[in-house]
Order: C-alpha cells, then sequence, then structure tokens
C-alpha cells in the first residue's frame, strides 16, 4: 500500500490555501446581501468551524498500520473550514503535525452526520496512486470535546477512520 507521500509534499500548496483562506476569513466586508450560487453546499454550523487538535496512542492503531498511522504520527491537527475542499465549498483537513497536511476532502454536514466527499484513499490497483472514496461519520460536540463514529467507511486502509474517531478531538 503506498504511502500519501504526495500529501506531504502538496504541504507548501495546502498552506498557502489555508493561510489565503483564513485572511480572507479574516478582512471580514463581505456583501451579507448577496445570495449564494445555487451549486453553493450547506454551511457548516459555525460551532463545527474550527481547528482541533488529538494525540493518537498506540493502543488507537488498527493491526498492520499503515505507514501514515506509524511515521511521527502522534500529535494530529483538524481544522474544518468553510472553504478550501477540492469542490470549493467546506473542507476537512487532516494534519500530522510534524509531517504536515494528509489531506483536505470536501466536508459536509446533516444534522449530526459529517460526510466527507473526495476523500484520498491508497490506491492498490497500481494504476494511480489515490483513489477517492466517500466517508460518513457521526459527530458530537460537548463544550469543546468533538466525538466522532463511523456510520460508512471509504476507505478500507482506515487511515482517516482511525484518525477521527480513535480519540476526542479538542477545540483550540
Amino acid at each position: 500500500m503506498p504511502i500519501r507521500s504526495a500529501s506531504w509534499r502538496r504541504l507548501g500548496t495546502a498552506a498557502a490555501a489555508l493561510a489565503t483562506t483564513l485572511a480572507m476569513d479574516s478582512c471580514g466586508g463581505g456583501d451579507s446581501s448577496s445570495t449564494p450560487s445555487p451549486q453553493a453546499t450547506p454551511a457548516i454550523p459555525s460551532g463545527l468551524l474550527g481547528t482541533y487538535t488529538m494525540s493518537l496512542k498506540q493502543s488507537d492503531l488498527p493491526p498492520s498500520p499503515p505507514p501514515e498511522l506509524t511515521d511521527r504520527a502522534t500529535h494530529w491537527t483538524m481544522k474544518m473550514l468553510a472553504s478550501g475542499g477540492p469542490s470549493g465549498g467546506p473542507a476537512l483537513v487532516i494534519i500530522n503535525d510534524e509531517l504536515g497536511s494528509l489531506e483536505q476532502p470536501d466536508l459536509q454536514v446533516d444534522g449530526d452526520h459529517i460526510v466527507l466527499r473526495h476523500e484520498e484513499c491508497a490506491s492498490t490497483s497500481g494504476t494511480a496512486p489515490y483513489t477517492y472514496v466517500t466517508s460518513e461519520y457521526s459527530w458530537s460536540l460537548v463544550g469543546r470535546v468533538l466525538r466522532m463514529s463511523t456510520v460508512k467507511e471509504g476507505c478500507p486502509d482506515h487511515v482517516a477512520s482511525t484518525l477521527l474517531t480513535a480519540e476526542p478531538w479538542v477545540k483550540q
């Protein structure tokens, strides 16, 4: 199973995109009277948007874990952003605090469910480094603690599902 090394190399690109998004969000001054385009993705609840951190434990790892879960993979940051996804809408960014951005799929929230679309999954076919899948998780945010549970796992390598569900995430 290939390592998502291309994702690590895209750190510079992801960091630039995140910096642009944060700069745009901090500027304000948007025209609140404009109506969203018909293709607009439903908004993510404002209380869910933000930056979260988590520390992965050895006991959290699945049997025969992929390298993404073992290579300097203790401390993680997750960002839920109003924009920046592959389709231009909301995104969920998973970041290895030492190696950089792992992936940034489209994020959709429907009640207490989070759907990740265009999520990178290491390909086993050898024809392409990744396939793209859709995964679904239930979520609960109590105070600053976010807990997620797998509803439908799109990728058999268990990387995203392990990271998202193994430990609670704490909002910063």
